[in-house]
This record gives structure tokens, C-alpha cells and sequence, in this order.
């Protein structure tokens, strides 16, 4: 997000471990509140026009977000055509689906808030994209497709603060690798000055271990891997389908009654998020910097 102006002040507040004081999670909803009573500039507006419906009844609004470069999924068509293909009889579950697109010119904060404010469930690749849970209703889900090799909880510092269901969904798997040869090749050359033979490179893309390819150029464990692991940070992913539909479908089953505060939910583990997600919620949710202490 980029704003005209700014206030600057003494202090910091933030739901993220590296501040000294919290944002309120009540404060959050007052910005939501605030944002949403501006009206969205539909239907003219790119931003709307841009959402493409692949199919409008079902049992939860999902809204799938794809991006461009390292947040781009490249087998989102494989995905919407089994979550399409799900049904309440078959499955015991099935979901409205949309694509979203919020890179258009008129993607402001305005438009993008009423693009999700109906959401049940926003997939979208691991990235600022998530910020728009924000927005999004209380007992909305958030599910980020990590990169491969590649998986950390900053969006659950805020989301536990604000108050959404947040997962992360990894895939170390076959299914998974992308073969971005020219993407390899320029981060081992501009940041290792390494240049790999046509034999080594497709190696590089299809290993599950770069010691022994990286190994004479790069001599320690440590730093083998580092290229490796960047490459797959940068590189556009995919998402292991077969794997992702059970996994959907238990998160929507561990859903809370509508009469339980969100603190009272992440009691209960995987539940408000992933089992990694220790210490966002003991900062944020049950923690002396509760952002829930009017709550609790």
C-alpha cells in the first residue's frame, strides 16, 4: 500500500514480534469499517471487471488470487476445475469461484476491499496479496501457496492480530518443481558468478540436493543450498492438487461455531492456523501484547 501522506511519531505499533506496541484488533476493524463505507467504483472500475466467475453457487465464496513472476501459480486452471468439479452430495462441500486480479491500475484500497468482502476462503500465492484479509469477513479463511523449499509466518503475525484464519499450504513434491532455466541462470551468475554446463543446469532444476552439482563451486553445505533455495523463492510455483482438496476440506470442517471469539477458537490447535504458529498467536492472541485484551 502507498499512501499521499504520513504521521510520524515517537514509538512504533505493529503486530509483528520485531515492535514494542500492538495494534488493537479493534482498531483494525475500525479501518475496515471505515474503508467499506466508501463505495467501489463498479461496474466501470478495472478492478471489478477484471474478477472472472467460474462458477457462482456453492456452499462458500472462494476467491483465488494470481499474481505475476515468484507469486504467480502456474496449474491455477487444474485447481479451479477440481474445486468446480466438487459437490455437497459427493464431497459433503462445494464452493463458488472466482479469480482475482489485483495487479489492474485501479486496484486501490478501496476497490481491492470490496473485490474480498464477501469472501469465505482467499487462496492466493504466499505475498503482500494476503494483506487484503483484512477486509475480508470475520470468520474468513486465508491460505497461502508457499514456494517450494520455502515457507515463513509473517502474514500470521497480523492476521492472528486482526483475526483471520491463516494456513499455509507447502509442496516439496515432484508435482511441484518449475523448470525456470532462465531465472536459474541469472541468479547463479549475478549473485555467485557460476556458470553451469547444459548437464549441470538440468541437474540444478531437478535435484532434491544442489551439493553435489554446486558443491566445486560453493564449498560449504551452507552455501550450496543458498542459490538452491532462492531459486525456488523466485520462481513461480504450483500447487499440488490431489493434496490441496483434503486439506481445504479439513479446514473448512474445523470451522468455529459463529459464536466463538476468535481467541477461544485458537485454543484449539489448527484450528485458527497452522501448527507453526506458535508464537505469532502467543504474541498476538494469548501473549502480555495481546492484541485481544478487551477479549480475553
Amino acid at each position: 500500500m502507498c499512501f499521499s501522506k504520513a504521521v510520524v511519531g515517537t514509538g512504533n505499533r505493529c503486530s509483528s514480534w520485531y515492535c514494542d506496541r500492538q495494534i488493537p484488533t479493534e482498531h483494525y476493524a475500525s479501518f475496515k469499517s471505515f474503508v467499506l463505507q466508501e463505495h467501489a467504483d463498479v461496474p466501470e472500475n478495472q478492478c471489478a471487471a477484471a474478477k472472472i466467475t467460474y462458477k457462482s453457487t456453492g456452499q462458500y465464496k472462494v476467491g483465488i488470487l494470481n499474481r505475476r513472476k515468484s507469486r504467480h501459480i502456474t496449474n491455477i486452471p487444474e485447481l479451479i476445475a477440481r474445486l468446480s468439479d466438487m459437490n455437497q452430495k459427493q464431497d459433503g462441500i462445494d464452493f463458488q469461484i472466482s479469480l482475482l486480479d489485483f495487479d489492474q491500475p485501479e486496484c486501490d484500497i478501496i476497490n481491492t476491499a470490496h473485490l474480498v468482502k464477501d469472501l469465505d476462503i482467499m487462496i492466493a500465492p504466499f505475498g503482500n496479496g494476503l494483506g487484503a484479509g483484512l477486509f475480508m469477513k470475520e470468520d474468513s479463511v486465508l491460505i497461502a501457496i508457499s514456494a517450494r523449499y520455502w515457507n515463513e509466518p509473517w502474514f500470521k503475525y497480523p492476521m492472528t492480530a486482526i483475526g483471520r484464519r491463516i494456513f499455509n499450504f507447502e509442496c516439496q513434491s515432484e508435482v511441484c518443481k518449475e523448470y525456470d532455466e532462465t531465472l536459474a541462470k541469472k541468479i547463479l551468475w549475478d549473485d555467485y558468478q557460476i556458470a553451469l554446463n547444459q548437464t549441470e543446469m538440468q541437474e540444478f532444476l531437478t535435484t532434491h540436493n544442489p551439493e553435489h552439482i554446486l558443491g566445486p563451486y560453493l564449498p560449504t553445505k551452507e552455501q550450496a543450498w543458498e542459490p538452491f533455495l532462492k531459486f525456488y523463492k523466485n520462481t513461480a510455483r504450483r500447487v499440488d492438487v490431489e493434496r490441496f482438496v483434503p486439506y481445504l476440506k479439513e479446514i473448512m470442517k474445523n470451522k468455529p461455531p459463529k459464536n466463538m471469539s476468535y481467541p477461544e477458537s485458537c485454543k484449539t490447535p489448527n484450528v485458527c492456523c497452522d501448527l507453526d504458529c506458535k508464537i505469532p498467536l502467543e504474541r498476538n492472541v494469548f501473549g502480555e501484547k495481546s492484541a485481544w485484551k478487551n477479549y480475553l
